[in-house]
């Protein structure tokens, strides 16, 4: 089991398989998950620490989620409905923007509102692969429903520090 640190602020990163969560974890963090372009790469939880500004911040890369009832989840995505439920501080909730995983956004934006419904901590949004989107419009229809959500390429690390911000600017406001 990795180390957890429970003093740390704790972001969970959760999206469907294959949208970039263990990408965008590489480029957080010195962690180094497995990433692979098949879906359940990740089959636990990865973890990842930095320290910005004096403080610790951890960053849990989740396996993949499917748009499905909890009952009807298998072990591996239980264990990312536990990391949500019992470690996260706030979610990052990983779009695919260009749906090259596989998923269209209609089912991204189904397991979002799932997720949203069920637990009660705060989620960003953030829409990974946009380096890959030629045509935002389709994408822009999604963005528009959200409250602030960040655009990235985890790939290349665009966007990347956006999400370091957000999570200082989460501390400072919890405290």
């Amino acid at each position: 089991m990795p180390t957890i640190d429970f003093e740390a602020t704790t972001a969970v990163i959760a999206g469907f398989p294959n949208v970039g969560k263990s990408t965008l974890l590489r480029q957080l963090t010195s962690a180094e998950p497995k990433v692979a372009d098949y879906p359940f790469t990740t089959t636990g939880i990865q973890i990842g620490h930095i320290e910005h500004k004096w403080m610790p911040y951890q960053f849990i890369d989740t396996p993949g989620l499917l748009d499905r009832p909890v009952d009807d989840m298998n072990e591996i995505e239980l264990n990312a409905m536990v990391a949500l439920e019992h470690l996260a501080d706030l979610v990052f909730y990983i779009f695919d923007a260009s749906e090259t995983s596989g998923y269209p956004l209609e089912s991204q934006m189904n397991l979002y509102r799932g997720i949203k419904n069920i637990f009660n901590t705060p989620i960003q949004c953030v829409f990974n692969k946009m380096d890959l989107v030629e045509d935002t419009t389709h994408v822009d229809k999604y963005i528009e429903q959200l409250e602030n959500p960040i655009k990235l390429s985890a790939v290349e690390g665009i966007g990347v520090s956006e999400l370091i911000t957000k999570m200082e600017e989460f501390n400072n406001e919890k405290k």
